[in-house]
């Protein structure tokens, strides 16, 4: 898988079933296998190109991407955006901070 996918897979992180879904076809349908062991990522850098077994590599689960599901995205600089407004709050308070000094 991709780095991220790899990192959630060799830790058997429980977050990588809700992230990816593998679609197995059979009798003329799709069904969804989230377990890890069929988890595949496409590999770095495979811009415009697609392997022979395209259909065996997971894509993001419709949990994940299902705009009404209470699942936040967050993207690395957000989350050191809250950690840094976190440190800013606890050293002096400033507008919006409602962390209380000691």
């Amino acid at each position: 898988m991709g780095h991220t996918g790899g990192q959630l897979k060799s830790t058997n992180d429980p977050r990588l079933k809700v992230v990816s879904v593998v679609w197995v076809p059979g009798g003329g349908f799709y069904t969804p296998n989230n377990t890890a062991a069929t988890q595949r990522g496409m590999v770095s850098g495979s811009i415009n190109t697609k392997p022979t077994d395209f259909d065996s590599y997971s894509v993001p689960s419709l949990l994940y991407i299902d705009r009404g599901s209470p699942i936040i995205t967050m993207g690395p600089a957000e989350a050191y955006l809250l950690l840094s407004e976190a440190q800013s709050c606890s050293r002096t308070p400033v507008f919006g901070c409602r962390a209380t000094m000691s």
